[in-house]
């Protein structure tokens, strides 16, 4: 179970919850840092195609990393490659939860 905060307030949610009309989503990774997931829009989809540059697995990384900042810093592609799985993994079900 991830800790999520989709509210404003500090909740223990299943992984895949979403609060009605919330545009972002808090996740306390492994090591206790906060990482926020926001809602995407079109120019968001349009950055990670550009990043990607026809590579589907770069594509994914690229558009989570557009979405998500730790402790309020912008994080690239690279810093998710370099996570944990675990927290990788959440990030993904959490950034699909949000935006899908």
């Amino acid at each position: 179970m991830a800790e999520v905060n989709v509210t404003g307030e500090k909740s223990q949610q299943n992984a895949g919850e979403t609060a009605p009309n919330s545009n972002e989503r808090e996740v306390i990774l492994s090591d206790g840092r906060k990482a926020v997931i926001r809602k995407g829009k079109g120019k968001d989809v349009k950055a990670a195609m550009r990043v990607a540059d026809s590579d589907s697995s770069a594509y994914m990384f690229a558009m989570m990393a557009a979405l998500t900042t730790i402790e309020g810093n912008v994080i690239v592609a690279e810093d998710l490659e370099e996570m944990d799985m675990k927290d990788v993994m959440t990030l993904q079900t959490e950034f699909a939860a949000i935006n899908f």
